[in-house]
């Protein structure tokens, strides 16, 4: 049996599977967390946009509600899940617009056929918004309340800082 090199260093307990391979396909310590997906604000905002629009589509073909009623508060929470930590701020004062410019682009779209496209738009409008006020009101207050938790209070004080002209505070926490 070979003796044992004292500089080479014992095998890493860890499996073969989590290890990093190196140019040879050796094993090589753990294998580093795969980074997570993250959106910006902006990314964040045109996905909600798009949900809402399709959304908004498939209630009005429908002609029942609740594709927009589901599909707006799941796509709230998603888009403030994904967003950077950077882009809270602009991303909470976002859904209440984004689905009004959905929702105006998709009765817009169903309304192409229509004798009075003008009229036809203004009332479906007015009647998607009155109908999915609450789902519109509970996506609101989910970004809003995932986004503080977040940490959203730290951008608004950055942003004071910034608008002031004071240096910028230390961030607290991780």
């Amino acid at each position: 049996m070979a003796a044992r090199n004292p500089e080479v260093p014992a095998r890493s307990r860890t499996p073969v599977a989590t290890r990093q391979r190196n140019s040879r396909g050796t094993a090589r310590g753990p294998a580093p967390a795969a980074p997570r997906a993250r959106l910006t604000a902006r990314g964040a905002v045109l996905a909600l946009t798009a949900t809402s629009f399709l959304a908004v589509v498939a209630a009005g073909m429908s002609g029942n509600p609740l594709a927009s009623e589901i599909a707006f508060p799941a796509a709230c929470a998603l888009a403030v899940l994904l967003v950077r930590d950077g882009d809270l701020l602009p991303l909470a004062a976002s859904p209440p617009l984004a689905f009004g410019v959905a929702t105006l682009a998709a009765h817009t779209v169903l309304n192409l056929n229509s004798d009075s496209v003008a009229s036809g738009v203004a009332v479906g409008v007015t009647t998607t918004l009155a109908a999915t006020a609450p789902a519109l009101f509970l996506g609101t207050a989910l970004v809003l309340v995932v986004a503080l938790v977040r940490g959203m209070p730290g951008e608004v004080r950055e942003l004071n800082d910034a608008f002031h002209g004071r240096r910028p505070r230390a961030r607290r926490g991780g």
